[in-house]
Parts: structure tokens; C-alpha cells; sequence
């Protein structure tokens, strides 16, 4: 063929139009080009009119190694390393929220990314690397600007290297799988989405027909099989529905059953409840359901659903076998007490079924992903609270079946003296101890030994010896002069100063070793008596019962029984009573104990305490225990005594408003209590003079008591009806007691005005608020301030020892 001058070149290369790059040839040098066919290979063409062309064309070798051997192995290598670091990349993107699949999938989006990458155009591919790096951080920032930079050099050469493109692909791929939180869920998902498809779409522009063709193919073919595992998800799901909410019924009415005692039917429920959870937990797990595992949202809530109905099988096994093995007849021990015997038979059942609660609350844990729908994770959030909830009544169960045998004298008998306190008269931690009662408990069996009223204890007055060392209790204690008067035994806010003063007078004045020490005011013994049933009064033809035990202990009493000695012997003997039926009384089931006895724990009617270190755990529990709280932060404790004496405080009425003006900076705190007493007795000539009389002088019906308050604060003073009034201040237990007399008529009230200062921790505020149990009504209210802004603004809840708090 003959040779063309420079004219009829530049015209074939005008004719030929550009290049594949979209950038004219350059005039070829003799030597530096090899003759090939025009016809493109098809995957590199493009969809457009071919141009009439001359035959043959000369095609440079930079051209030709586009598409060369070495070429595609470099593309090939770069798109297999970054499959690999993105199977790796653990932090970055998870897909579906199952490892294995995430990283398969990563893998898998890195090479498509980086195939994508060698065919895109190289304005698109630098446009999506910049806007890609403006969300990306850390190591997904640094290569975000690695694909800048690649497609930058790609541009400013004006030519094309399809390795260099899919360097900048993959780069750019796992760019967007590592960008920064930005606007609502799912948003920045949906912007890394558009990052990605954008550049497919453009590699997909410059492939040729055939494969355009099989692309379509691909993602056709793809669509289909994820389609028909989504619709196989719904049909199962639909199908399941009835299913998952019977069982789930199922499981709330066995556990009901469970905590009322009623084992059996309980066993059926449970266990019907573990077969319809293990149907659908099986249904959801078949094979024809994997194409759904592969779909991004939906894999998470199928996964989570699966995982919920697993548990739920599992949980509802546990329990039936917990059931079927607990038979609260059989702990009921002939004669009264429990069958220490019996109830250790429980002790396997009940450790696996916390073992499997335990599974549980760590299994719902992890169903954290944020694609689970707002339906489902409202409900599996309320499965995570019943979970919950379960889980800390079994650990209480395991800790009782360890810790109740030695308190039911399995180690050994053990001798309890029951302290009744009567508010009626108030002391330091509720009432009076106005009557008593010496069990025996051994091997499960509970006795009385006897019982009487606090001068019926021990000896005469005279002769009666004082706690010793007094050095070991605290002053306003020892003031009370407990070893004189059995009565005062309960003139401490800390029953751990209370059973160690009784067990140590008790041996003191011959009446051998107790083991521990129960108080209960009459609130608790109505509770007693609704399970013992209605007992007589002796020497009248009245009768107590469930109703009418608090009143008849803390005001009929003075009116039905004669004041002169024989009313305390009848007291004596009632109280006996109770705790002899009591101890061969049928318990309730579990439920029914909590919902009897737990508000009288928490308000302080009922509590418990031993010098056994290894009874503690149980007692501070369940709440039994009520010990002095220790804090590092604020306290209040408001006690009284009534001084008259008499037997008023049931007409008294309380309100105290605390407010705190707190500085978190330097845990400045300046409080004012503001409580104001009401006396409400009426017209107390109608009354028993034991009630409204007093030791005084003053007129009957008048309140005498000795106001005290427990806190950190040495710097405290008070007015009492606007009047600058002198406090006596002393140390317990390492915290503050400020007290002062004070006397109000019949129908009339007192204001005090206590102001208090102290440097506590800095930080969130932290109230511990102490308040017994004393006769009469109380309401309490607490404001706490940060500046100008109330932290707290509450009434507070009823309750011996609350804690209120800033810290979330």
C-alpha cells in the first residue's frame, strides 16, 4: 500500500475519530506501531454508529497493553488483594451482620469495585473518589485520597491504565464502606450505595454489547434467586405468626403459673411454649431461606427473629424442667417449716435454668443491629426486660436455695428473737418494741420457744445489766438506756446496732444466745395473720384478722384492753399466738410472698438481722437487711422519738421539702429542710390516758418528741416557727446527728427550718434518703438545683432507704 503524505494522515485520523479514551491518536512514528485489525475486541466497543473506517488502522502499544495479558493479570491481582482486605476490613461496612457473610460480601463488592474501577470513565471515577473522601475518616480516609490521587494521574496524563483504574476502584470501594455517621440511619449507607452503583453504571457504559448482555444477565439472574428467598421469608413468617404468639402466651401464663406455685401447669405451658418456639425457630433456619441471609436489613431481622425464637425454645425447656423438679407441696415440711431435704432437689434445675436466662440475656444483647425494624425490636426490648426480670428473681432463687438451710438451722439450731414495734410510740427505726417472741428453728422446722411483752423479757429494772462495752454503740443509743428499758431496743436507725445491743443484753441478762433478730410492726403481722387466719384477743370476745391487726395493735388495744397490767400479758400471749400458728402455716407460692411481704420489706415494717456474715447476701437482697446506708455522697435521714411517753404518733402528720442548691463544679452543697409536724388527735379527753397522757406536765394530747436528722454536715442550724433554736450535735456511724426538742398541742403544728452545708465529691448529685417507718402519714419532696435549672423534682416514692440521683 502506498504511503500517505502528512495531509491524508491527519484526514485518516480525523475520519477515524478518537480514541477509545475519548482523546485523539497521536501521528504515529514508523517503527513504534503494529498493523492489527480495526474490528475492536467486543467487550471494549462501545454501542455507537460505527464510522466508515479504512481497513486497517495502526493501534499503539500503549493502546494494546489496555488489554494485554500483563494487564489483566495486574487488574486481576488488584481486584483478588482488595476481595482479600475486604474480607479483613472487620470494622468497616457489615452488610447483613453475620461475619462470615459480611466478609464474602465485602470481598466481593472490592473486586466488582475494582473491575468496575479499570472501566469507568476517569472524570467520573475522580468525582466519586472526592466526594467519597469528604465522608470518609481514618483508613478509609486515607484511601479515598489514594483513589483521588490515582485518577487524578490518570487525568493529567490524558490516557488511560486499567490497573491504575482499579487501583482507584477498590480504593474507592473500601472508601465507602468506612465513611463517618452522617444524618438519620441508613443515610450514609444510602450515599456509599450511590457512590458505588454510580461508578458500576459508568464501567457498564464502556463494556461492549456482549457484555452488557451478561451483566443484565447476572443481576437478573441475582434479583430472582434473593426475590424467591424473600418470598419464601414471608410465606414462613406469615405462617408463623399464630405460632410465635401462642407460644408466646404460652410462656407468660407458665410463668405465672411458676410463680403462684402451681407446678403442673406450669410444666404443660412451658413446654408447649418450647415446641411452638422450636418449630418456628427451625422454619426460620431451613435452607431455602439463605438467599434472604444474603440480603442486607433483611438478614438482620430474619436473623434476630431466629435468634428470639431459639432462645425462647430454649428458655421455655429450662423452665418446664425447672417446674416439673420444684414441688412446693412437698417443701411444706408436716408439722410446719419447710423440707430442707426437698428443697436442695431444686438447686439442679434451678442453676440450669439461670444458665440458660444467663444465655439469653447475653444473646439478646447482641441483636444490637440498628436495620432491625422499629416492630420487632419494640418487642424484642420487651423480651429483653421480662428476660431480665426473670433472670434476677432465678439469681435471687439460687442465692436463697445456698443461703436459707443455715438460716433455717440446717448448719445447726438457731434462736430468733422476734422484736414487734409498735409506732404508736416511735423510736429511732419505727416503734417501740412493745412485745416479743423467741423462736427456735432447726433442720427446717420453725418453733416458738415463748413470748411476752419488752418488761416481760428479763428480770427487774433494777438489776438489769447495761450493754457492754457501751463504747461499741452509739451515743444517742446508750442515752436511750436499753439495758433498763428493754423497750428502747429499737432506738437506733441501724438494725445492725439493734441485734447486736439484743444479742448482747440477752446473754447479759441470762436469757442465752440469739443467733439474730426480726422486726416487724403491726403492718407486717396483719400480713401474718391473713395466713394464719383470724385469732382471738385473750380476755375479750375480740378478734384479729387481716383487716383490722394494724389498727387493733396501734390504737384499739388501749380501748378494748384494761390498762392495768393484764393488757400487757394478753399482748404477750396474742403475740405468741401468731408466731406459733405461723410457723405451721401453708406459704403462698412466690409470687404471692413478693407481693405480701416486698412492700413491707421496702418501707421497713419487716426486716432482718444476724451476726453471720454469711446470711448477708441474702438479707441485703431481698431487702431484709437494714443497716445504716454508707455513701459518699449526700444523706438524709429523719428520725423520732417519741419522749412523752405515750402512744400518739399515729394522729402526727409530716411533710418535708428538701431542696439543694448543688454545684457539681466543686461539689459545693447548700440544703434547706423545711418540715412542717401536724398534731391531728382531735379532742384527746376522749381518749386513754396511756395514749394522750404524758410525764410533763403539759396538757394531754400534746406531741413531746426529739427531732432528729442524720448528714455529712457538721455546719447546720435551725429554726423552729421562725425562732433561731440551739441543736445538739453529735457522731454516728461517721456522719452527723443533730437533734432538738420540740412540743405540739393537740390541732395545732410546727415548722422547722434546717439549713445545711458541706463540701461533698463533685460530679452528678447522690441522694441516699433514710425515713422508718413511723406512725401517722409523711410525704416527703425533694428539689435539687444546678443554677438556675432543677436537676430533681420529685415526691418521693414510699420506701425506708431511697436513692435519688443525677447520674444517668
Amino acid at each position: 500500500m502506498a504511503s500517505k503524505s502528512p495531509d491524508n494522515q491527519t484526514s485518516d485520523r480525523d475520519a477515524a475519530g478518537t480514541s477509545d479514551d475519548g482523546v485523539e491518536p497521536v501521528a504515529p512514528e514508523i517503527g513504534s506501531f503494529e498493523w492489527e485489525e480495526l474490528a475492536l475486541h467486543e467487550d471494549d466497543s462501545v454501542d455507537e454508529p460505527r464510522r466508515a473506517q479504512p481497513a486497517r488502522v495502526k493501534v499503539g502499544r500503549t493502546a494494546r497493553s489496555n488489554r494485554g495479558p500483563l494487564m489483566v493479570g495486574a487488574v486481576a491481582a488488584i481486584a483478588t488483594g482488595g476481595a482479600v482486605w475486604g474480607a479483613l476490613l472487620t470494622d468497616a461496612a457489615a452488610p447483613t451482620g453475620n461475619a462470615g457473610v459480611d466478609a464474602a460480601e465485602r470481598a466481593a463488592l472490592v473486586a466488582l469495585g475494582a473491575l468496575a474501577g479499570s472501566r469507568a470513565r476517569r472524570w467520573p471515577l475522580f468525582v466519586i473518589a472526592a466526594l467519597a473522601s469528604l465522608l470518609a475518616e481514618g483508613v478509609g480516609l486515607a484511601l479515598g485520597l489514594g483513589a483521588v490521587a490515582a485518577s487524578t494521574v490518570l487525568l493529567a496524563v490524558d490516557r488511560r491504565n486499567r490497573a491504575v483504574g482499579a487501583a482507584a476502584g477498590a480504593a474507592v470501594t473500601l472508601c465507602v464502606m468506612q465513611l463517618r455517621p452522617v444524618g438519620p440511619l441508613g443515610f450514609t449507607a444510602l450515599i456509599g450505595t450511590v457512590l458505588f452503583v454510580s461508578m458500576c453504571v459508568s464501567a457498564y457504559q464502556r463494556i461492549g454489547r456482549v457484555g452488557r448482555r451478561r451483566t443484565r444477565l447476572a443481576v437478573i439472574g441475582t434479583g430472582v434467586v434473593v426475590l424467591a428467598g424473600l418470598i419464601a421469608t414471608g410465606g414462613v413468617l406469615f405462617g408463623q405468626v399464630n405460632t410465635v404468639e401462642t407460644a408466646v402466651d404460652n410462656t407468660r401464663r407458665g410463668a405465672a403459673a411458676a410463680r403462684d406455685g402451681k407446678t403442673g401447669a406450669a410444666t404443660e405451658l412451658l413446654n408447649e411454649a418450647a415446641v411452638g418456639f422450636g418449630e418456628t425457630s427451625d422454619r426460620l433456619g431451613a435452607p431455602w431461606l439463605a438467599p434472604a441471609r444474603l440480603v442486607p436489613g433483611v438478614a438482620q431481622n430474619l436473623e434476630a427473629l431466629r435468634a428470639g425464637t431459639t432462645m425462647g425454645r430454649d428458655l421455655n425447656s429450662s423452665a418446664a424442667f425447672a417446674a416439673t423438679s420444684v414441688d412446693y407441696q412437698a417443701l411444706r415440711q408436716e408439722g410446719g417449716g419447710v423440707n430442707l431435704a426437698q428443697l436442695k432437689e431444686t438447686e439442679v434445675p434451678v442453676e440450669a435454668l439461670a444458665s440458660s436466662l444467663d444465655a439469653a440475656v447475653e444473646g439478646l444483647a447482641d441483636i444490637e443491629s440498628p436495620w432491625v425494624v422499629a416492630p420487632l425490636r419494640t418487642r424484642l426490648d420487651d423480651v429483653a426486660v421480662e428476660v431480665g426480670d426473670l433472670a434476677s428473681e432465678t439469681e435471687l432463687a439460687q442465692l436463697a436455695l445456698a443461703d436459707v438451710p443455715p438460716l433455717l438451722g440446717a448448719d445447726g439450731p438457731r434462736r430468733y428473737l422476734v422484736m414487734v414495734g409498735n409506732p404508736a410510740e416511735g423510736r429511732d427505726f419505727g416503734g417501740f418494741m412493745g412485745g416479743w417472741a423467741l423462736l427456735l428453728v432447726n433442720d427446717g422446722g420453725i418453733g416458738l420457744e415463748e413470748s411476752g411483752t419488752a418488761r416481760e423479757l428479763y428480770g427487774s429494772e433494777p438489776t438489769r445489766q447495761p450493754p457492754s462495752p457501751s463504747s461499741d454503740f452509739p451515743p444517742s443509743f446508750i442515752d436511750m438506756a436499753p439495758g433498763r428499758y428493754t423497750q428502747n431496743w429499737t432506738s437506733s436507725p441501724d438494725l445492725d446496732v439493734v441485734a447486736a445491743a439484743a444479742t448482747n443484753l440477752m446473754e447479759a441478762n441470762g436469757r442465752g444466745h440469739i443467733d439474730g433478730v426480726i422486726y416487724a410492726d403491726p403492718a407486717a403481722l396483719a400480713e401474718f395473720v391473713a395466713l394464719t387466719g383470724p385469732i382471738a384477743v385473750p380476755g375479750t370476745v375480740a378478734e384479729i384478722n387481716a383487716t383490722n391487726t394494724e389498727a387493733f395493735f396501734t390504737r384499739d388495744q388501749f380501748r378494748v384492753l384494761p390498762q392495768d397490767g393484764e393488757d400487757d400479758e394478753a399482748i404477750g400471749e396474742l403475740t405468741g399466738e401468731i408466731f406459733d400458728r405461723l410457723g405451721s402455716a401453708d406459704l403462698p407460692g412466690p409470687r404471692e410472698l413478693g407481693e405480701r411481704f416486698g412492700p413491707l420489706v421496702r418501707d421497713g415494717h419487716l426486716a432482718m438481722a444476724t451476726g453471720v456474715d454469711d446470711d448477708r447476701a441474702l438479707l441485703d437482697r431481698t431487702g431484709l437487711s437494714a443497716p445504716l446506708p454508707k455513701t459518699d455522697g449526700d444523706l438524709l435521714g429523719i428520725v423520732e422519738r417519741n419522749v412523752a411517753p405515750n402512744k400518739m404518733d399515729v394522729f402526727l402528720n409530716r411533710t418535708h421539702n428538701y431542696d439543694v442548691a448543688w454545684d457539681a463544679d466543686d461539689g459545693a452543697r447548700i440544703a434547706t429542710l423545711t418540715s412542717t409536724y401536724t398534731n391531728d388527735v382531735g379532742d384527746p379527753a376522749r381518749l386513754p390516758p396511756v395514749v394522750v397522757g404524758n410525764e410533763s406536765g403539759t396538757p394531754i394530747g400534746t406531741q413531746i418528741r426529739e427531732v432528729s436528722i442524720l448528714t455529712p454536715s457538721l455546719n447546720v442550724s435551725l429554726e423552729v416557727d421562725g425562732e433561731r433554736t440551739t441543736v445538739r450535735t453529735a457522731v454516728e456511724q461517721g456522719i452527723y446527728r443533730h437533734s432538738v426538742f420540740v412540743r405540739i398541742p393537740p390541732g395545732q403544728s410546727i415548722d422547722l427550718r434546717w439549713r445545711l452545708e458541706s463540701t461533698l465529691p463533685p460530679g452528678p448529685y447522690d441522694l441516699t434518703l433514710v425515713r422508718p417507718a413511723n406512725g401517722g402519714a409523711t410525704e416527703t419532696n425533694v428539689v435539687v438545683r444546678e443554677g438556675d435549672r432543677n436537676v430533681i423534682d420529685e415526691t418521693v416514692a414510699p420506701g425506708r432507704t431511697v436513692r435519688l440521683t443525677t447520674n444517668p
